[in-house]
C-alpha cells in the first residue's frame, strides 16, 4: 500500500471515531427528561401535554400599610429642612397618639431639592429649596384606620397614598389557591388529551409560578380635609390570593 493510501486510511479512521464520540454525547444529552427515561431508546419520543392554571382564594385583611408625606419650602436648604422635620414630627406624634406603634413607622423618603425660577420681566433668578419627607406606617387595627388618616391630616400631612391591605397570615388561602390551580390544570389537561384521542400517563413536571395580592389605593390627602368632621370611611373588603402553576403530563 502506498504512503498516500495509508494516510487517507488513517484520516478516515480518525473521522469515524470523532463521529462515534459525538453521537454518544448526543444520546447522553437527550436523556434528561427524568430518571425513568434513561433506559429508553434514543429513537423513542416522549409525548406530553403542557398546561398552565391559576387558582384563587379570598382572605380578609387584618392590617393596612400607607404612606404619609410632608412637603415644606424655604429660602435656604436649612430653612426647608427645619420646616419639613417639624412638620413630620407633628405627623408622627399624631400617628402614635391615634394608636400606631412607633416601631410600625419607618421613614421611606427624604429629598431636598433646589428650585430656580426666573422672573419674566426682570430676568432675575430666584432660588428656593423644597424638602419632601415621607414615612410608611403599618396599621394593625383596621377599626382605627379612618381616624389615623384624619389625625395625620389634622397634624399637617400634605400627602397620603399607597394604601394597601394585607393579611398577616394568608397561608391557608394560599394552600387553597394552590389546590385549585393544580386541579384546574389536571382538568384542562384531561380535556386536551380526550380531544386528541390520548390518555394522561403520568405527571412529569409541576412548577409554581408567581403569587400576588390585590392592593387598594386611596385619594390624595387634599380630598380628606373636607371630611375631617368624621372619621374617613375605609372599606378593606377582601384580598384575592392567586397562585399560578405550570404542569407537564406525559400522554400515552
Amino acid at each position: 500500500m502506498s504512503r498516500t493510501a495509508t494516510a487517507a486510511s488513517r484520516r478516515a479512521a480518525r473521522y469515524a471515531s470523532a463521529i462515534g464520540a459525538a453521537l454518544a454525547l448526543l444520546v447522553v444529552g437527550t436523556s434528561g427528561v427524568g430518571a425513568q427515561e434513561v433506559d429508553r431508546t434514543s429513537s423513542e419520543l416522549v409525548r406530553t401535554i403542557s398546561v398552565s392554571a391559576v387558582g384563587h382564594a379570598e382572605v380578609e385583611p387584618d392590617e393596612a400599610l400607607l404612606r404619609f408625606g410632608v412637603t415644606a419650602r424655604g429660602e435656604t436648604a436649612e430653612a426647608a429642612t427645619r420646616r419639613g422635620a417639624a412638620g413630620m414630627e407633628r405627623v408622627i406624634e399624631a400617628l402614635v397618639a391615634a394608636g400606631i406603634d412607633p416601631s410600625a413607622i419607618r421613614t421611606t423618603r427624604l429629598d431636598l431639592r433646589e428650585q430656580r425660577r426666573r422672573d419674566r420681566d426682570t430676568g432675575e433668578a430666584t432660588v428656593s429649596w423644597q424638602v419632601d419627607n415621607q414615612v410608611r406606617a403599618t396599621v394593625g387595627d383596621l377599626e382605627i384606620l379612618g381616624s389615623v388618616i384624619d389625625a395625620a391630616v389634622a397634624a399637617g400631612a400634605t400627602g397620603i397614598g399607597n394604601l394597601r391591605f394585607s393579611a398577616s397570615d394568608d397561608s391557608a388561602a394560599t394552600s387553597e389557591a394552590r389546590r385549585e390551580a393544580v386541579l384546574g390544570a389536571e382538568a384542562t389537561a384531561s380535556e386536551l388529551a380526550d380531544a386528541a384521542g390520548v390518555e394522561l400517563a403520568g405527571l412529569l413536571s409541576l412548577v409554581e409560578g408567581d403569587a400576588g395580592e390585590v392592593g387598594v389605593l386611596v385619594r390624595d390627602a387634599s380630598s380628606f380635609r373636607a371630611e375631617a368632621a368624621s372619621a374617613t370611611p375605609i372599606e378593606p373588603g377582601t384580598i384575592d390570593v392567586s397562585v399560578t402553576v405550570h404542569v407537564i403530563y406525559e400522554v400515552g
